[in-house]
């Protein structure tokens, strides 16, 4: 009896050895510990028991069995060593799940997402992650690491996107978030925020727009009032406030560029109203009054009486002749001009020549110059210019050899037939001493 007490106490204190050894070095789940423990246990039984009756004391019984615990427990170690190579690692509290059982078999997908997960590199480890297949031994716990790594990039995401939008840089805050789908695509919760952010970046750019442009209307300026909404247009899109704001500058600029255009013409003439009035039209604003002011003042642009038809004539034409170039007594040249002529060889006899142009009262300026022919310059005969309108002499003008060009300007407003009756003084042989050049109408 005390033989049998002693290798029970030694049993049971080898079996206690080697159930520790099984859990803590092999990692054994507590069951299957205990199932190998009863398999070794009745294995050192059945050994103990014929050693002991065939060859051994009971002090050498002991011993042995002793010794076969040992190595039982040496065994279990080396195992356990070899079995989970490296430090220990729990997966499971890594992942925020608890003790979760290691996988069977390593998955090097698996274990290379772990490594991006663990130094913070959460983008390397969501597209890792993704990559473990569904029939590996890690997938369910790759699917957890998959949820908390897209947590973790998501909220990085977030807060880096909220320092810029504290800096009103909404645009650059969108776009760190639209970058972050292509990571985690069709992500609720970075939706949302985009759509926040737009919003309120919408609000800030039509606020601005409208404010920016108000302040400009304040100062006339419609043109970069305009430009302002349709930059926010631009931006923002279809926007009832913006398209009505839109509309009422536009009108606004219309009147002020007509009411404009009007001063310029009366103050500093056609061509002033007619530039300002293109600038208008640039930005663009095409509406048919702008239009037809343009039409309007373009009108009074001067018109060369070349290119009036000739209603009617004395003996002969006084022009225009445009076959040749005059040059007057002080050296300018001419390609148009009109001239009286006479009857060479016959000094004082003169052909009564003169042209006379139906205008019907659309003008209300012939202006021109007068001039002594460079051939004429030391001649002492007089030259004379009538100007008719309706029959009644409206200017004459004298001209004598060495005399500068007389540049005029002449009221014709409310004449319907106007006469211009260049006359000569002859000199022997029949030469011309004076001319009429640059005559324009305007209205």
């Amino acid at each position: 009896m005390e033989i049998l007490k002693k290798k029970s106490i030694a049993v049971l204190t080898m079996s206690l050895i080697i159930f520790v050894a099984l859990v803590v070095a092999a990692k054994a789940p507590i069951g299957k510990a205990m199932i190998i423990l009863f398999i070794l246990l009745a294995v050192f039984t059945v050994i103990d028991l014929i050693v002991d009756a065939k060859f051994l004391t009971e002090k050498q019984s002991r011993f042995a069995s002793t010794v076969v615990g040992l190595i039982a427990v040496v065994g279990i170690v080396i195992w356990g060593t070899f079995a989970n190579p490296g430090a220990p690692v729990n997966r499971g509290e890594i992942a925020g799940q608890g003790n979760i059982p290691p996988p069977a078999a390593a998955d090097e997908t698996y274990e290379l997402s772990l490594f991006y997960f663990e130094r913070g590199d959460y983008e390397e480890a969501i597209q890792t992650l993704k990559e473990v297949a569904d029939s590996s031994s890690s997938y369910v716990e790759a699917q957890k690491l998959l949820a908390e790594a897209t947590d973790c990039y998501r909220n990085g995401l977030m807060d880096t996107a909220n320092t810029y939008v504290e800096k009103d840089d909404y645009k650059l805050a969108i776009d760190i978030l639209n970058a972050g789908l292509l990571v985690i695509p069709d992500d609720a919760k970075l939706l949302q925020t985009i759509d926040d952010y737009s919003s309120e970046h919408m609000n800030a750019v039509r606020t601005a727009a409208i404010a920016d442009a108000a302040a400009y209307v304040a100062e006339q300026d419609y043109t970069n009032a305009i430009r302002a909404i349709w930059g926010a247009q631009n931006e923002v899109g279809n926007d009832v406030e913006l398209d009505a704001l839109e509309e009422k500058y536009l009108e606004k600029y219309k009147n002020f560029a007509l009411i404009q255009a009007d001063k310029l013409f009366n103050s500093e003439g056609y061509e002033s109203a007619i530039q300002f009035l293109r600038e208008v039209q640039s930005l663009p604003l095409l509406d048919s009054e702008i239009l037809a002011a343009v039409s309007k003042y373009e009108s009074y642009n001067p018109v060369s009486l070349d290119n009036l038809e000739i209603w009617q004539y004395g003996d002969s034409t006084c022009g225009p002749y445009s076959h040749e170039t005059v040059t007057d007594n002080y050296g300018n040249s001419y390609d148009t001009f009109y001239a009286g002529t006479s009857r060479s060889g016959w000094p004082g006899i003169h052909f009564n020549n003169y042209n006379v142009y139906k205008i019907d009262k659309m003008y209300s300026k012939l202006s021109g110059i007068f001039c002594i022919a460079k051939e004429g310059n030391s001649s002492t005969s007089e030259s004379y210019l009538y100007i008719y309108g309706d029959d009644i002499l409206l200017k004459k003008l004298t001209i004598t050899g060495g005399d500068e060009p007389v540049a005029f300007s002449i009221d014709i407003s409310g004449v319907s037939l106007l006469k211009i009756k260049p006359d000569s003084a002859i000199g022997y042989g029949g030469a011309e001493l004076s001319f009429v050049a640059d005559l324009f109408l305007a209205k």
